[in-house]
């Protein structure tokens, strides 16, 4: 009502006086209703005079408020991506168990980007008509995705390739066990192979001798050497057959396995460099024939460990190669930490000084806690700190591994 008033206001100053207008001014007024309402009332600004309450929002742009108090509803999380888990997008997805379906090819961000590397070319695919059939075959064998994205299996065709190979591999090792092992160790090779190549392989093993058990236990470990040219196999058989160990002997398979993934070059430029430090071709022989991955460090590799063990640990190398698998080891994660409990266990006169020191260092990292580490943790807590790599390794006294050097063996 206030308004309204205010309104009439206005507009009755605003009106010219009765004698302009070519009348009286009456007693008997109009009624009030037949007065102009206010919603008739020109849009133009009043005078400056008058002060007025606009009737229409202002067409100035509005002022920035700032939002309610109450957090806007949370957006939904995005679709999982193909080949997937279903989950939150903040957690990481749950790993499969053998026991649940399709748990071999679900595959993580990792492992499909890895793929996408090297076969870009599967984006192009029908993932409904190619891509799915493939992991389907791969998940009926228990080969993962970690497989697949290390290798371009994807990418070849099921059944003009997968299927035929994957077939007669399996009447090769035998099993699925051994056929999805063979896959796993050496995913990459499969699909370099060539159809057509793969029997005529095996029966250039079995014509030098091998049999059909030595030749499943082969490919297992390492199935390019059904890519392998005739030549090359022929001198492998040599090579071993010149570092004296025969056909029949149970670690040929091993040993030939191990050569046929290096040049000849490098397998003989390696037996050079381990006597470079004064051990004999049969010293090297022997440790090749019984542990083979000597043969896979690399020169570098090699150098390191031999002057470790013969300048800081102070042991004669022909007692080291008597025990090859200790070259195998890690020195950083492995040797050292067992040699600073070692020392710490020395000095504090939990073990003996004349205690065997490769023997003990040659021991898996699960038997050597438990000898050194569990036994004596409760007495000497910082034995546990020496194994977690906390404590430095200082050394040896010279007492204490004085007998270890007089053990060489001769051959």
């Amino acid at each position: 009502m206030a308004l309204i008033q205010n309104v009439h206001h206005v507009h009755t100053r605003s009106l010219p006086p009765p004698a302009a207008r070519g009348g009286s001014c009456s007693s008997s007024a109009a009624p009030a209703p037949r007065r102009q309402p206010a919603a008739r009332i020109p849009s133009s600004p009043a005078p400056s005079s008058v002060t007025t309450i606009p009737l229409r929002p202002s067409r100035d742009p509005p002022i920035w408020t700032p939002p309610p108090t109450s957090s806007p509803p949370a957006a939904s999380p995005p679709p999982p991506l193909p080949w997937l888990p279903a989950g939150s997008a903040s957690d990481p997805p749950p790993r499969p168990t053998p026991s649940s379906p399709s748990c071999a090819t679900t595959a993580y961000p990792a492992q499909i980007a890895q793929l996408l590397r090297a076969a870009p070319h599967v984006l192009l695919s029908d993932p409904d008509k190619i891509i799915r059939p493939k992991l389907r075959f791969f998940d009926s064998l228990g080969v993962g995705a970690t497989v697949l994205a290390q290798s371009n299996l994807i990418t070849r065709s099921l059944d003009k390739f997968l299927v035929p190979c994957v077939e007669f591999l399996r009447g090769i090792v035998g099993t699925d066990a051994n056929l999805r092992t063979a896959l796993t160790r050496r995913p990459c090779f499969l699909g370099g192979l060539n159809q057509r190549k793969l029997r005529p392989a095996v029966e250039n093993l079995r014509r030098h001798g091998l049999s059909d058990e030595a030749i499943s236990k082969l490919i297992v470990l390492n199935m390019g050497v059904l890519g392998m040219a005739p030549n090359r196999i022929a001198v492998i058989f040599e090579d071993l057959e010149a570092l004296g160990l025969p056909i029949t002997d149970p670690r040929f398979v091993g040993c030939f396995a191990c050569m046929s993934m290096l040049k000849r070059e490098t397998i003989w430029r390696r037996m050079a460099l381990y006597q470079c430090f004064g051990l004999s071709q049969c010293q090297v022989a022997r440790a090749v024939m019984t542990q083979p991955q000597l043969l896979n460090l690399t020169d570098g590799n090699i150098q390191r460990k031999l002057l470790f063990f013969q300048d800081e640990l102070k042991i004669a190398l022909p007692q080291v190669i008597a025990l090859p698998k200790i070259l195998t080891f890690s020195v950083e994660k492995n040797i050292l930490p067992k040699c600073a409990v070692l020392s710490l266990l020395m000095r504090e006169w939990k073990i003996q000084r004349s205690i065997n020191l490769l023997g003990s260092l040659g021991v898996s990292a699960k038997d050597f806690s438990e000898r050194y580490v569990k036994k004596y943790e409760k007495d000497l807590p910082d034995v546990v700190r020496a194994y977690e790599g906390k404590l430095k390794f200082e050394g040896f006294m010279a007492q204490d591994i004085e007998p270890c050097r007089s053990q060489a063996p001769v051959f």
